[in-house]
């Protein structure tokens, strides 16, 4: 059975990641660095997607959208706010909405996947033919290297030595310096919601 928006609210919906990627491409949330002869899962943008409900894994999404009237992105209902680092420290790191078993859980998940960087990430082509990796794993380096290495004091890279621009370098050093002022703590759970959204979305993220 198809579900609809008019679904939402409904404990019982049995919404699919598939849907999700349906609503995504929908309402143009799409990869503009992905060629379009490429497969819908590796083209669709869930992760803009799912942060138009404050949510950053297709799990959390389907939990909302099977408890509250959740409405299409484009309508006023549901409003994007516009993106500081405020926000996307919030939305990776906050603490205060979990509870002391499910902060637990999450800690332990940490240290099952902290060695993140032996799953098999893809690589996404960018502009002049570079490869890097896929927005989550930066937020996995980012969160990493705070818990092991602190605050970032290094300077934003800007070229590679080939004279490229290091759009990967740049990341990586974005990722890190968002997590300024978080607690290793909320590093950590920042950590986990990152790599649970990649295990979500496998196609996206993975070989």
């Amino acid at each position: 059975m198809t579900v609809t928006w008019a679904d939402a609210g409904n404990p019982k919906a049995q919404v699919t990641l598939d849907d999700a990627r349906a609503w995504a491409m929908e309402y143009g949330y799409v990869k503009t660095n992905v060629p379009l002869d490429r497969p819908v899962a590796q083209r669709v943008d869930l992760v803009a997607f799912f942060e138009v409900y404050n949510a950053n894994a297709f799990s959390v999404f389907r939990q909302k959208f099977k408890s509250r009237r959740l409405r299409p992105p484009n309508e006023e209902q549901v409003r994007r706010r516009p993106a500081t680092r405020d926000d996307e420290t919030d939305d990776e790191s906050d603490d205060e909405d979990y509870t002391e078993e499910e902060i637990a859980k999450m800690l332990s998940e940490y240290e099952q996947y902290k060695d993140y960087e032996s799953l098999k990430w893809r690589y996404v082509k960018r502009p002049g033919g570079q490869a890097v990796r896929p927005e989550l794993w930066y937020k996995c380096y980012g969160t990493s290297q705070y818990i092991n290495e602190g605050e970032n004091k290094s300077p934003a890279p800007v070229w590679r030595e080939d004279g490229s621009i290091d759009y990967g370098g740049r990341d990586k050093w974005d990722a890190w310096t968002r997590c300024a002022g978080m607690t290793v703590k909320q590093a950590k759970i920042g950590f986990v919601k990152a790599i649970r959204a990649a295990l979500d979305d496998r196609p996206s993220n993975f070989y």
